[in-house]
């Protein structure tokens, strides 16, 4: 690789590195996870302060020194800083439970079409109003467990093998999948079959169609907190962030 680099990139985490220099956590497609440092960006009116906020994104340059393998930025070029989530404290939760999850999946391995998502996602979420927040959140949740290959196949039951048809089923955490209404047991997650309609029909749709699709409060939330646990399970680490209870 070389030493410079030009890439997009989305501040998701940053914080002081001695006295006047500032560590930022990037998330890139291709790269991946990437922390770099912003030399001087707390001393007096450094450009590289304000520019590297989280959730800000925009086109990054880096120099890597091969030697430490440590990155230096040089340059932060601004297309959007999602100033509705900075001023939301609902939204500014729900970009931080994304951070957290890329953080902690590792971006997908640097994955595009995670970038993609996780660039949409942030656009929707600064112009929604906050009554819509959970849709957002929901299908950036759903749609990134497809990306990361970790969806459950809801058309099958993960414990028999049988057809998950209409009525009752579940999310089986030990096993990262749904089951259906024969095999529900004790611990698994029993969710409307709306639910399972809703995930299935927006599967194919970018965020903003999804968004169209209706789903009953009740059901909404019963799917988000069971998304949250799905998460949980599958990276076998809390997610900080619901710690909050804003979410």
């Amino acid at each position: 690789m070389s030493r410079n680099l030009k890439t997009p990139a989305i501040s998701l985490k940053a914080g002081r590195f001695g006295e006047i220099h500032k560590q930022v956590t990037l998330f890139t497609p291709g790269e991946g996870i990437l922390r770099g440092i912003a030399y001087g960006a707390y001393k007096g009116k450094g450009k590289l302060g304000g520019t590297t906020e989280p959730f800000t994104w925009g086109l990054a340059g880096l120099y890597h020194d091969p030697v430490k393998d440590t990155y230096k930025i040089t340059d932060f070029e601004v297309y959007d800083q999602f100033e509705n989530i900075r001023g939301n404290l609902r939204k500014y939760y729900c970009a931080s439970l994304w951070a957290e999850i890329l953080l902690k999946s590792y971006g997908g391995g640097g994955s595009p079409e995670l970038f993609r998502l996780t660039r949409e996602g942030l656009t929707l979420l600064n112009s929604v109003e906050t009554r819509n927040i959970d849709g957002v959140l929901i299908q950036y949740l759903w749609k990134a467990l497809i990306i990361l290959g970790s969806g459950p196949d809801l058309s099958s039951c993960a414990n028999c093998e049988g057809s998950i048809s209409g009525g009752s089923w579940a999310l089986d955490l030990h096993k990262a999948g749904a089951i259906c209404g024969s095999c529900i047991h004790e611990g698994a997650i029993v969710l409307e079959a709306g639910a399972r309609r809703y995930l299935i029909h927006t599967s194919s749709l970018g965020m903003s169609e999804a968004l169209k699709i209706n789903l009953q409060e009740k059901a909404m939330g019963e799917l988000k907190n069971a998304l949250f646990s799905l998460f949980e399970s599958i990276l076998e680490v809390p997610l900080n962030t619901l710690k909050s209870g804003l979410l």
